[in-house]
């Protein structure tokens, strides 16, 4: 019985999994981007490169399907500067989200692990320190590059810390 619950739970990450990978393809493809062929095929790879990963097991590729869509998003604002996407507040949570629904979905089989409360501590934490350095990249500091650069790494340096401790916390548990 139990393994019935766990292959249900692999399905349902998987199938979460790649229906958001979808919706962050068609936000990037919908955005009229100046290199709309690179966006496309980066939004492609990203949705396949999900999808496989979940159909495999092979949980590592979940992050090669983040990187193509986070790149297929970076690509949206090439050309863009002094503008402040504030989608990104969006993206950036989704996209560690996906990493750990493919995650899930690869080892939900063997694990015993309470991952929704994991995942819903990720999503948020990525949605506020997103909204910070949103925040932070609105503040007119003229030439000096800085204290964005400062939020940046210290953003960069919370959000690994965070995501480290959680999967601690996950596997201790």
């Amino acid at each position: 019985m139990a393994a019935t619950g766990a292959a249900r739970a692999r399905v349902a990450a998987g199938v979460v999994a790649v229906a958001m990978s979808v919706a962050l393809a068609v936000l990037v493809t919908s955005t009229g981007a100046r290199f709309e062929d690179l966006v496309r095929a980066l939004a492609v790879v990203g949705v396949g490169a999900t999808a496989f990963a979940v159909v495999t097991g092979w949980s590592a590729i979940g992050v090669v399907a983040a990187l193509a869509l986070g790149a297929a998003f970076a690509t949206t604002r090439f050309d863009q500067t002094g503008i402040v996407d504030l989608r990104v507040v969006l993206v950036a949570p989704a996209l560690l989200l996906l990493c750990e629904l493919v995650s899930w979905s690869c080892d939900a089989a063997t694990s015993r692990q309470p991952r929704g409360i994991v995942l819903a501590a990720v999503v948020v934490v990525a949605a506020g320190v997103t909204a910070m350095l949103a925040a932070f990249t609105t503040l007119p500091v003229g030439s000096d590059i800085g204290l964005p650069a400062a939020g940046i790494t210290a953003v960069a340096v919370l959000t690994a810390t965070l995501v480290r401790s959680a999967r601690n916390a996950a596997t201790h548990a």
